[in-house]
């Protein structure tokens, strides 16, 4: 399946479709519909099945700003975020088992760490 570089750049209400290796242009209403718009040109233009084609959008520009690269942004501190995440999940067990285990009561225990009792003995029982 061969690969075709894509760009991508508001323009009014559509998207406007640049396919570069086939000096091709069309355009789409929604994001959603970059990727199939992209591909069927190409599939049409060089007469080969929609099967064999697929796209790599490289920015998508909705005036100076690379859209594309925001969201990639965003998706990249998301998944920072989830990890961080874990590891405070992971540092609030340890927490607890090292406190329970040193006979201090699940509502202080509940109290340092701002959690409630409750939650205390439900980490402290598995």
């Amino acid at each position: 399946m061969k690969e075709y570089e894509v760009t991508v750049t508001r323009d009014g209400r559509w998207w406007m479709i640049e396919v570069p290796e086939i000096d091709g242009l069309t355009q789409a209403r929604r994001v959603g519909e970059i990727e199939d718009q992209a591909r069927s040109l190409i599939a049409v233009t060089l007469d080969v099945p929609l099967s064999e084609v697929a796209v790599v959008i490289r920015s998508v520009l909705v005036g100076d700003i690379d859209a594309l690269a925001l969201a990639r942004e965003v998706e990249q501190r998301r998944a920072s975020a989830a990890s961080a995440e874990q590891q405070a999940a992971a540092a609030l067990r340890d927490a607890v088992s090292q406190l329970v285990a040193r006979d201090a009561a699940t509502r202080d225990v509940g109290e340092l760490l701002g959690i409630s009792h409750q939650r205390v003995s439900q980490i402290a029982s598995r």
